[in-house]
């Protein structure tokens, strides 16, 4: 019988869950949130975990009673073709960031629909995702077949995008050092708007390039705006920067409307959050 680890509380849930399935090490998690008013498993938890049971094969999962403790045994990470509704109450970002984590132990190749939020405050977007993790993943041996594409936009709190994620596991591991992350080359980005007018977006643009000109000129944002049933059911908008340096790596930041709060929302105030986070 292979031995159990035992966490206590559920500060790092995703965490272990996925070390769990990597090392192939069954857990059990115990009082989880016991000393909490809303004490137990919360929905979206539940609902990663549903997520799990759908992607392996063979792994089990049980959930006591009264929601303090979890038994999980991982199974085999097969691949295929998935397709999952996400919580309301966390965004698609919160479970695809999950996957790619432990897709290290991926066996064949998967495609992933995950629906839901594509775009909130408080979580990586699917649009941070796509490009940190997945240069980190082409970094460590992941082929270019391995993508992230953004079906649909929906922002928090109703929802209604979607994203695919293409997966196929790597022939081998490649060891990576990033102690040194060099020095930044240039600055690209996109701004994202749903259910707003399109020149939200290029406001977003301008006001970036102007904030940004002052470090370097090799700056290159798109707009991407959706409408109608590509923009999903909630009105927002933001901006995504990333840098990259002359060692490979990737810096990421990102800034966007508050949920269900447009109003007093300036989308030069959003553009310069997200330029100071990124430096």
């Amino acid at each position: 019988e292979m031995s159990v680890i035992e966490i206590d509380g559920a500060g790092h849930f995703r965490h272990a869950l996925a070390l769990s399935i990597l090392s192939k090490i069954p857990i059990k998690i115990k009082n989880i949130r016991i000393n909490e008013e809303k004490f137990g498993i919360f929905e979206y938890e539940t609902n990663l975990l549903q997520l799990v049971d759908n992607l392996m094969d063979g792994s089990v999962i049980q959930i006591s009673a009264d929601g303090l403790a979890l038994y999980f045994k991982p199974g085999s990470f097969a691949g295929g073709v998935v397709k999952h509704k996400c919580s309301m109450h966390r965004p698609i970002g919160y479970y695809l960031e999950f996957v790619t984590w432990i897709s290290l132990s991926l066996k064949n190749k998967l495609s992933l629909t995950l629906e839901g939020i594509t775009n909130c405050t408080g979580d990586p977007s699917v649009d941070a995702i796509r490009i940190s993790s997945l240069n980190l993943m082409r970094n460590i041996g992941f082929d270019t077949e391995t993508k992230i594409d953004i079906v649909r936009r929906g922002y928090g709190p109703l929802g209604g995008g979607a994203c695919v994620f293409t997966c196929i596991p790597p022939r081998a591991v490649n060891p990576i050092n990033i102690t040194d992350i060099g020095s930044f080359t240039n600055i690209k980005g996109t701004s994202y708007s749903m259910r707003v007018s399109p020149q939200i977006g290029d406001r977003l643009v301008e006001y970036a390039n102007a904030h940004l000109s002052n470090i370097t000129h090799h700056i290159s944002i798109k707009t991407d705006h959706r409408k109608s049933f590509g923009g999903g059911l909630s009105p927002g908008y933001g901006l995504v920067l990333f840098s990259e340096t002359n060692n490979g790596v990737v810096i990421t930041s990102e800034a966007g409307t508050q949920t269900n709060h447009l109003i007093g929302t300036d989308p030069e105030s959003i553009s310069i959050s997200a330029c100071h986070s990124l430096f």
